[in-house]
């Protein structure tokens, strides 16, 4: 499995250097391991029979993670980042298990991820 996900990987940065720019690599390079951390957490929350999940949700668990074990931890993870290391997520796995938007800027009109009325979609709702 670690092989096929290597290999989706590369194949998806390659393909789509304008989504996954220099800054959003060294970002990788830089990170690896919150990186390997993210899909870890992903794949676990995965194997719970989820159908779907949230990114955003799974950088703040690593990022109260860190934040539990180093005082002074260095956790940087950019927002906009979250949603790049979703849409890998996804393409490494094959699937669309974490939540995606359109992102602004781009021509991809795919709408993927959770059923409209999936709870926090609209702000103006109160979740409980």
């Amino acid at each position: 499995m670690i092989e096929q996900y290597n290999q989706n990987l590369v194949r998806e940065l390659d393909s789509k250097p304008e989504l996954y720019d220099e800054e959003f690599r060294e970002y990788l390079r830089e990170n690896w391991t919150m990186f390997c951390a993210f899909v870890r957490k992903c794949d676990q929350m995965r194997r719970t029979g989820r159908s779907y999940y949230s990114g955003w949700a799974i950088v703040n668990v690593i990022r109260w993670e860190s934040d539990l074990r180093e005082v002074d931890s260095k956790f940087k993870c950019n927002n906009n980042w979250t949603a790049l290391l979703s849409r890998l997520y996804n393409a490494m796995c094959e699937n669309e298990f974490l939540a995606t938007r359109v992102m602004r800027g781009t021509n991809d009109r795919k709408v993927d991820g959770p059923p409209p009325d999936y709870p926090g979609d609209n702000p103006q709702e109160p979740l409980l």
